[in-house]
């Protein structure tokens, strides 16, 4: 009885084998049948950086988007300073002044219901 279960199992399992594999085949075989992307639009973007305090870090990471060699038209940055008490806000003003892409300071509201500052940002 056990050795009959088994050979059903065994022959169940070859079967659900052989339709995967028939499958990833064909899946393969459509995929190549594709044309090539050409890959030429190049999308905007746009990077939101929410920052509290980060005077020690803020010009790295603004030097780091600014940076890249996306086209000027294309990338926009946007800092969110939630309240910061230190130099956070100057030095983004600082860095943004010669920046090629363009750099816009949002200060959050404090007057929000959400009471996590980065998701407030």
């Amino acid at each position: 009885m056990m050795e009959t279960v088994m050979t059903y199992a065994s022959i169940i399992l070859v079967v659900c084998l052989a339709v995967y594999v028939r499958q990833i085949f064909y899946f393969y075989r459509g995929l190549s049948r594709l044309p090539a992307g050409s890959g030429t639009e190049i999308h905007s973007v746009t990077v939101i950086v929410p920052a509290r305090n980060e005077e020690m870090n803020i010009e790295r990471c603004l030097r780091a988007l600014l940076a890249q060699d996306y086209p000027a038209e294309k990338l926009s940055i946007i800092i969110i300073d939630d309240q910061s008490d230190d130099r956070t806000a100057e030095i983004v003003r600082t860095m943004s002044a010669g920046a090629r892409f363009p750099v816009t300071l949002l200060s959050s509201d404090i007057d929000s219901s959400i009471r996590s500052p980065k998701i407030r940002a």
